[in-house]
């Protein structure tokens, strides 16, 4: 257990107890489901069509296209956002921290 001092009590306070490459990996987490997330809603798609684009089922799906990421697979992450007309690209990490 944690003392008082180093006590977890906010967003912030857990961030800040990451290593550097578990926030570095939270945050890309994050930015691919915020392009997903933004991606089908700027093309008015909904689940069960994205389902039927992606050729996954509907857990695959869910673990990469909620807010909730649950770790799946690449080629899981890869199928949906081909769905959506996008892709990943692997940039130095520098290039990656400016955006």
């Amino acid at each position: 257990m944690q003392d008082a001092q180093h006590e977890i009590k906010t967003w912030q306070d857990y961030k800040n107890s990451m290593s550097s490459q578990r926030r570095a990996s939270l945050n890309c987490r994050s930015a691919i489901t915020s392009e997903i997330i933004d991606a089908r809603d700027n093309r008015g798609i909904d689940r069960e069509t994205l389902i039927k684009m992606s050729g996954l089922s509907r857990s695959q799906v869910a673990q990469v296209a909620d807010e909730r990421w649950k770790q799946p697979c690449i080629d899981d992450v890869l199928a949906v956002l081909g769905a959506l007309g996008k892709t990943l690209k692997v940039v130095p990490i520098e290039e990656g921290l400016k955006s």
